[in-house]
């Protein structure tokens, strides 16, 4: 059953966990950061090996390339057949590029385009695939990418959530459900921030399970840092080496030193992230005890005296009795003088 009936209900199709390579990403983890260089060497394999070293020298865990022939997705008489054609890599490229990430420690990830290079991508042997939203429907590739039998995400910017459903459903017929990474974005390159619409990223964790990334086409890395706040495990960004560099997608790019400040930003919020529930276990007994009050006497008790709401005092720090036993102290009898600020305790009254 191609597609699967999978749309009536809250689905959980993906994994508490993935492993990427040696990485796992998941819940509790810190997110998976990939440097996107896509199009951006313009077709240029030396310039694409310098982005990849300047990637892994801002801290990236992956760098990702588009792996296409431009005449097997594209019409001739496409506006975009030019510009892709330039930037087409060629096989043996791409396997030097990914030759040269691994010795980095970077993971390789490609989008997949052509559903008929099964042989090819095998070859290449990347540690991620990529499914764009406009090809969620393109069965015959998502079968490709089943069969290759590695980590894939898919991409939602230009998909709804049927169109999702019925990939996941497919790549669960095809025994690959368990390897499927959903993957929020917006198509607009770039995408204002009113469109970044973060609030889906918790919504598709409800309905598809944990291992949901984002793809952030927003200018800047504030919009990434929140999505990782958010829970995102994977979080993709369009990389180069500089803006003004033709073709691509330089000019939205981030450069070098902004990415090693989004890692340093997504470090601390991994580290700043924890669960419920509430307990006074982070702050310690000791800064408790510094910052609550006890009950203390407002003035000298004469011994013999019966203690009044006004003899009372409530003041720092915590290491006598809490003001929620002001109201079982009044009442009671001193059984010795007791001097203004001493805390009171159970045995000095009766």
């Amino acid at each position: 059953m191609a597609g699967g009936n999978l749309m009536n209900s809250s689905l959980s199709l993906n994994p508490l966990a993935l492993l990427v390579g040696s990485r796992t990403l998941g819940p509790g983890r810190p997110p998976l950061v990939v440097a996107e260089i896509g199009g951006n060497h313009g077709g240029n394999p030396t310039l694409a090996a310098r982005m990849i070293d300047a990637a892994g020298n801002a801290g990236a865990a992956a760098v990702k390339f588009q792996a296409y022939r431009t005449r097997t997705f594209l019409r001739p008489d496409s506006p975009y057949y030019g510009d892709l054609a330039r930037e087409e890599l060629k096989p043996e490229a791409l396997m030097a590029l990914r030759d040269q990430a691994r010795i980095r420690g970077l993971l390789f990830a490609v989008s997949l385009f052509d559903h008929d290079d099964l042989d090819f991508y095998r070859a290449l042997d990347p540690d991620l695939v990529k499914i764009a939203s406009c090809d969620l429907n393109h069965f015959p590739l998502l079968d490709t990418a089943a069969a290759l039998g590695k980590p894939i995400v898919l991409s939602t910017g230009a998909a709804d959530v049927v169109d999702v459903d019925l990939a996941l459903g497919h790549l669960a017929d095809r025994g690959a459900s368990g390897r499927a990474l959903v993957l929020h974005c917006t198509s607009l390159y770039p995408c204002p921030d009113p469109q970044a619409l973060l609030g889906l990223i918790p919504w598709l964790m409800n309905r598809y399970g944990p291992l949901v990334g984002f793809s952030d086409h927003t200018l800047g890395i504030d919009i990434s840092l929140a999505a990782a706040a958010l829970g995102a495990v994977l979080l993709e960004k369009h990389f180069t080496i500089d803006r003004n560099l033709p073709g691509g997608d330089n000019e939205m790019s981030i450069l070098p030193d902004e990415l090693a400040a989004l890692i340093r930003g997504m470090d601390r919020i991994h580290l700043a992230m924890g669960t419920g529930p509430k307990t006074s276990a982070v702050e310690g007994r000791e800064v408790q005890t510094a910052i609550r009050r006890s009950v203390v006497a407002a003035r000298p008790i004469q011994a013999g005296r019966v203690i009044e709401p006004t003899d009372l005092a409530f003041k720092r720090p915590g290491d006598g009795l809490p003001p929620v036993e002001a109201a079982r102290l009044t009442g009671r009898v001193a059984l010795r003088t007791i001097l203004e600020n001493e805390p009171l305790s159970w045995n000095l009254v009766r």
